[in-house]
């Protein structure tokens, strides 16, 4: 039981920090683009970014310290951010790209 668990907890620190590595690289492409195309709402967008990364990070906390309930918390975090951050940041800048 007590092996089950741990495997459990290293299993999602090493999947959680793929996460946050894979986002924080694509974020730095993202916002090249924002800079490159000069777009209007780049302060913003970053801050949607540093937010994810900050809260990804504060989850990932709380289940290492035995916190198994972060495990849903996070996983419904991100299927909601991932949802709304596509649908409509992500797709404002694509639009404003395109417009150029």
């Amino acid at each position: 039981m007590a092996f089950q668990r741990l495997k459990r907890q290293l299993s999602y620190a090493r999947i959680s920090n793929d996460l946050v590595e894979y986002f924080q690289t694509h974020f730095v492409m993202e916002e090249g683009l924002m800079v490159t195309h000069k777009y209007p709402e780049t302060a913003a967008h970053k801050a949607e970014h540093a937010n994810f990364v900050s809260r990804v990070l504060a989850f990932k906390s709380r289940f290492e310290a035995g916190s198994v309930t972060q495990s849903i918390a996070i996983l419904t975090y991100l299927k909601d951010w991932l949802i709304n951050h596509i649908g409509a940041t992500d797709k404002a800048l694509v639009s404003h790209i395109k417009s150029q």
